[in-house]
């Protein structure tokens, strides 16, 4: 056996313990703890902990110091991985909606950064719920900057509400498809008045720039992220974390460096 197969056996051997014994190991990077307390901490037979003890000894996960067992250094390394690949998983399993709709190319932000991410989908009896609660949250703002692929009648007309009638300041840039639509009938006229009022700006990309979903940053605050299928969206995630609003306004930026005003 090769190094490199040895190194991926024994990688495959940890994760495998890390599975079965993970409850042992948790409970032990909390403090140290003897055999009889770990039993009555778990609520396991004295003959399970005898065995994880020796599992996880023999692998260098945890040991015997003061009459204790307790987390070895190469045991926390692999414990804190083994934590993250389960918040990862875990949040990445809450987002199965948007990833069913966007490949993990285009959708290249950690999941991590979405722990605390709302997922709104169409449900039976509220089948428009990600683009309702992405209306309501369009009234509702003060501030805006967003880029989309695709675009909506109601999204619109909550935009126009929220920039002519309460001051709201926001920025767009869109699509050339997009473009085309806000220039047809049903569009322009708000788009026109929203252009004038010198509170709204509205700037589209190159010609065949790919925008995979829509980002929107309202009050500097709140991120929604909208995936699309033939321009029907199909779910939407809302968070107001930190890091998550960072990763939305560094999209926003790039495909605004490269975008022109729009004239009507």
């Amino acid at each position: 056996m090769s190094r490199r197969e040895g190194a991926t056996a024994g990688v495959e051997e940890t994760i495998d313990l890390l599975v079965r014994r993970h409850e042992f190991v948790r409970c032990l990077r909390e403090r140290p703890l003897e055999k009889r307390a770990m039993t009555d901490e778990l609520g396991v037979s004295r003959s399970t902990v005898d065995r994880a003890m020796r599992e996880l000894e023999t692998a260098g996960i945890v040991e015997f110091v003061d009459g204790a067992y307790a987390v070895a250094p190469f045991g926390e390394v692999v414990a804190e991985a083994y934590a993250r690949l389960e918040e990862t998983i875990d949040v990445s399993w809450r987002l199965e909606p948007i990833y069913r709709w966007v490949s993990p190319e285009d959708f290249d932000v950690d999941p991590r950064l979405l722990a605390d991410a709302d997922v709104y989908v169409p449900r039976p009896g509220d089948p428009y719920a990600p683009i309702n609660r992405h209306v309501e949250t369009i009234r509702e703002m003060d501030t805006y900057r967003g880029v989309i692929p695709a675009t909506g009648q109601h999204a619109t007309e909550a935009g126009g509400e929220a920039v002519l009638e309460n001051g709201a300041r926001a920025e767009l840039v869109v699509t050339h498809d997009v473009a085309a639509t806000q220039r047809s009938s049903g569009y322009a006229d708000t788009m026109g008045k929203m252009i004038e009022s010198e509170r709204f700006r509205l700037l589209v990309t190159p010609r065949g720039t790919h925008v995979p979903y829509a980002v929107h940053v309202f009050d500097e605050e709140v991120v929604q992220i909208i995936v699309h299928d033939s321009d029907e969206p199909r779910a939407m995630l809302e968070s107001d974390s930190p890091a998550a609003r960072e990763w939305a306004e560094e999209t926003y930026r790039e495909y605004r460096e490269v975008a022109e005003p729009i004239e009507f």
